[in-house]
């Protein structure tokens, strides 16, 4: 799942929505397939709001991809699609406020380190996310890093996706990946 391209970047990121997420998880997954792809999704899991008031649960999930983007350019795509899906990034109490889409980078590696960090310190790096994001990023270095992680255990939403459009380049947790 990975290129040769030694100026990439490889991009472990955080997403969540609790306004109507059923309908916008899907529309997130299809924007960053636009962007980035092929990419790896963890199971789409219900969590319970993590400082922030609110009655609305989201769902999250944590995806891997790779690109020659900077890592600015990645996070102002993810603002632009944030906004697109009806964010308003003005707002200065926007962290503490529903959200329709919340895209955040989690971690960036560079190419020539990634190999390295991705066995040896990934696992590590994965216990200091907020608690209901480790065990979605365990999936998803697990499975890139060939030690199968256990599933997270959580309330999982599935999503049908159209077929045609997304073909090869959502891979999901469990799924087989080609190289």
């Amino acid at each position: 799942m990975t290129s040769n391209v030694s100026s990439s970047h490889h991009f472990l990121i955080g997403v969540g929505s609790n306004l109507q997420p059923e309908q916008h998880v899907p529309q997130i997954i299809q924007q960053l397939v636009k962007r980035f792809r092929p990419i790896l999704v963890s199971r789409l899991c219900y969590t319970l709001p993590f400082e922030l008031q609110t009655k609305n649960r989201f769902i999250n999930f944590v995806a891997y991809f790779e690109s020659v983007m900077t890592p600015q350019q990645v996070k102002a795509y993810f603002n632009h699609v944030e906004e697109k899906l009806g964010r308003d990034r003005s707002a200065a109490n926007r962290r503490w406020v529903d959200r329709p889409a919340d895209i955040d980078i989690l971690k960036v590696v560079t190419s020539q380190n990634w190999s390295d960090w991705l066995c040896d310190e990934a696992p590590k790096f994965c216990k200091t996310l907020a608690p209901y994001l480790q065990g979605m990023a365990q999936e998803v270095v697990g499975e890139l890093c060939g030690k199968k992680a256990a599933l997270s255990d959580c309330p999982y939403f599935e999503v049908r996706l159209e077929q045609e459009f997304f073909g090869a380049h959502v891979y999901w947790v469990g799924d087989k990946i080609s190289a």
